[in-house]
C-alpha cells in the first residue's frame, strides 16, 4: 500500500495524514475484495525496512494500527473476516502482538475473506529465519530431506496462506521491495500509479479483470 507520504507532500499535509487517508482506502479494498470472492488478501502494512524512517513517524503509524486493529474488530465483526498477521513480531510494542494474537484466535473458525496483514515484514528476513529453524531443527533430529514444500511451510505464511496469484502494487514503483520472494514466483504483477490513498474499487475490478486476461502457462 504504497504513496501515503507522497500523498500528503502533494497536498500540503502531514505524513500522518496521508497514513490516515491510507487506512481508509484499506477498509474500502477490503470490502471490495471480499464482495468479488477472492479468498485472501494479503496487505504490506509496514515493511521491516520501515523501522529505519523517522522516530515520530513510526510511533504515529504503530498508534494508528493498534486503534485500526481495534476497530476493525468491530467493524468487520459480521463479514467474517479472518485476521491473519505475518511478520517479526520482536520489534512490535507486546500490546500489539497480544491483540494481534487475540484477533486471529477470536477470528479462527470464520469463513470469508482471510485478511492478512504485513507488518513489521521482510523477505529476506523470513527466508534467514526459515533457514534459522533448518538449523535448529538439524541439530536436534539429525539430516532430513529439503522440499520446495517443506520451505513454504516454515515461511511466515506457512501451509495455510496460499501464493499470491495477482500482486498489486501502488504509487508507481515497479519492484517487489522485499514482500513475499519466495512466494511470488509465479505471482501476475500490476504497478499502479495511484498513490495508495487514491486507489478505489473500480480500481481493483480493474486490476481484477486485467489479470482474468492473463495466460498463466507456469512453465506449461
Amino acid at each position: 500500500m504504497d504513496g501515503n507520504r507522497r500523498w500528503a507532500r502533494a497536498r500540503g499535509l502531514p505524513k500522518e495524514a496521508g497514513h490516515r487517508a491510507g487506512y481508509q482506502a484499506f477498509k474500502r479494498i477490503v470490502r471490495a475484495a471480499q464482495q468479488a470472492g477472492i479468498h485472501t488478501l494479503i496487505v504490506d502494512a509496514f515493511a521491516l525496512k520501515n523501522w529505519q524512517r523517522d522516530e515520530r513517524e513510526v510511533s504515529a503509524l504503530m498508534q494508528l494500527f493498534a486503534r485500526a486493529l481495534e476497530e476493525a474488530e468491530a467493524e468487520f465483526a459480521g463479514e467474517g473476516v479472518r485476521f491473519r498477521f505475518i511478520g517479526n513480531s520482536s520489534y512490535l510494542s507486546k500490546p500489539l502482538v497480544k491483540t494481534m494474537r487475540r484477533l486471529e484466535d477470536e477470528t479462527r473458525n470464520r469463513t470469508g475473506l482471510q485478511l492478512v496483514l504485513a507488518i513489521s515484514y521482510g523477505g529476506r528476513d523470513d527466508i534467514r529465519r526459515m533457514v534459522q529453524c533448518f538449523v535448529d531443527k538439524a541439530a536436534r533430529e539429525g539430516s532430513f530431506a529439503v522440499t520446495e514444500e517443506l520451505v513454504s511451510d516454515y515461511l511466515a505464511t506457512g501451509v495455510d496462506i496460499s501464493d499470491p496469484d495477482l500482486v498489486i502494487r501502488t504509487s508507481g514503483e515497479q519492484r517487489l521491495s522485499d514482500f513475499l520472494p519466495w512466494e511470488s514466483t509465479d505471482s501476475e504483477f500490476i504497478f499502479a500509479a495511484k498513490c495508495w490513498p487514491d486507489f478505489t474499487e473500480d480500481d481493483l475490478h480493474g486490476a481484477l479483470a486485467e489479470y482474468a486476461r492473463r495466460e498463466r502457462r507456469r512453465g506449461r
